[in-house]
């Protein structure tokens, strides 16, 4: 560490007014000459020795300054302990610098993504950034936050991988949208990524070369671990939602949320403290499943307790249970959080709604707060106005679940220059004080 490991022993980084004029620098190609000479290769010791503590000290520093918790850091040098091997000023400091100039305060997602990262030459970035540009990727660097692992890959890996969705009918615009919402699929060998769309061909009984095929995986939730589930596994999860009675439309909402990767023992579980829950006859399970099927990826302990705030908010385990039967939704969401506190301030603070029709018409609890609100305020000047026959109530009720375009179509106040819009709806939002949310 040289002369500067007697201020790391006194808690004093010798890097910290460096870093705050770097670390906002943009990347120059004309200074890489000088990290050029700190390329971080072979730098892992093999003699097994721990490094002195003031080493260890001085490179979880170098990792905190970047925003990483003492237990993020540990798991990173637990992962990659070729760091502690590394000289901090020569080798640490240029290539956290390098990384940061490219992907700013993101480096630290990566790193909790890819413990390597910092291994990953300026060379090697330069030429897989270029690679994923040259297949029509717009952003090089948000992919390498979300998916840093690519760079572990080489380029005639990855490109035989991109061969491999060629194969399956996909042109390179879909290629490269697939892999900007999903670049895990890149880490799939060519016969697995196969597998997986021949799969979700064989699930919408279509070829793998339809249209289908990609329209249904670019609905995949960008966060699933669906392309690194293996098949098998996805099918017999998925034979035991047939099993079960989910229909096509729901075994497919199903894989799209990664359901399938569940094991049938473990859904056979849940499925069995559901139905006793919630009272459910037989015709009913199929029906949840098919209309929220993320149910299944839920503790047991954790549906109780959804369930539980709702009796909490008054009310009976009677009525929780014909509301959850009937929105399934209910049974996921979480009444704990900010959100779904001032949801319920709204609906019975502001909007005044009973119990009773919120019983009768569920769908309300699942609305967004962002979305009630300014149709409250619309169906109450509305109804000062032309919309005298039905109290606000009723009318939010009844169009609770249409999209806003169906709405201002439905309570159209031309007459009184009342237009529901983002213009209205952003107006009311702003005029609104929350009680939980931020401000």
């Amino acid at each position: 560490m040289g002369s500067n490991a007697h201020l790391y022993h006194s808690g004093i980084c010798p890097r910290s007014l460096q870093l705050s004029r770097l670390r906002h620098r943009p990347f120059n190609l004309h200074t890489r000459s000088s990290a050029k000479a700190v390329l971080l290769s072979g730098l892992a010791g093999s003699d097994g020795v721990s490094p002195p503590a003031s080493q260890q000290q001085a490179v979880s520093w170098e990792f905190q300054q970047l925003g990483l918790s003492e237990k993020a850091t540990s798991s990173i040098l637990k992962i990659y302990p070729a760091y502690l091997k590394w000289d901090v000023v020569q080798d640490l400091q240029p290539a956290i610098q390098q990384w940061h100039d490219q992907l700013g305060q993101d480096v630290e997602k990566a790193l909790r993504r890819d413990a390597r990262l910092l291994s990953y030459t300026a060379v090697r970035r330069e030429e897989h950034f270029a690679w994923l540009i040259s297949i029509g990727v717009q952003d090089p660097q948000k992919l390498a936050v979300k998916e840093p692992r690519i760079l572990r890959y080489s380029l005639k890996t990855m490109q035989d991988r991109v061969n491999a969705l060629v194969a399956t009918g996909c042109s390179s615009q879909q290629i490269a949208a697939l892999i900007e919402r999903h670049p895990s699929i890149i880490l799939k060998k060519e016969e697995a990524l196969q597998n997986q769309l021949l799969f979700v061909a064989h699930v919408l009984e279509v070829p793998v070369t339809s249209s289908e095929v990609l329209e249904f995986v670019m609905t995949v939730g960008a966060k699933s671990n669906f392309f690194t589930s293996n098949v098998n596994t996805l099918r017999e999860g998925l034979a035991f939602l047939k099993k079960t009675g989910v229909s096509k439309k729901g075994m497919a909402n199903g894989l799209k949320l990664n359901v399938c990767s569940v094991t049938p023992g473990v859904m056979m579980l849940r499925c069995q403290h559901l139905t006793a829950r919630l009272g459910l006859r037989n015709k009913c399970l199929p029906r949840i499943l098919g209309n929220q099927p993320g149910v299944l990826l839920i503790q047991p302990a954790r549906v109780d307790i959804n369930l539980k705030r709702l009796e909490y908010l008054g009310f009976s385990a009677s009525q929780v249970q014909s509301m959850a039967t009937r929105q399934p939704g209910l049974l996921t969401t979480n009444w704990d959080t900010a959100s779904q506190k001032e949801k319920w301030h709204v609906l019975t603070n502001i909007v005044g709604m009973p119990l009773e029709r919120m019983v009768g018409n569920p769908t309300i609890l699942l609305s967004a707060m962002k979305k009630i609100l300014p149709r409250w305020q619309f169906l109450c000047l509305a109804n000062a106005g032309q919309l005298k026959n039905s109290s606000p109530i009723d009318m939010l009720c009844s169009s609770v679940a249409y999209p806003d375009k169906r709405f201002a179509e439905v309570f159209s106040c031309t007459g009184m220059h009342l237009v529901y819009d983002e213009s209205f709806k952003k107006a009311c939002l702003a005029c609104y004080v929350p009680k939980f949310l931020d401000a």
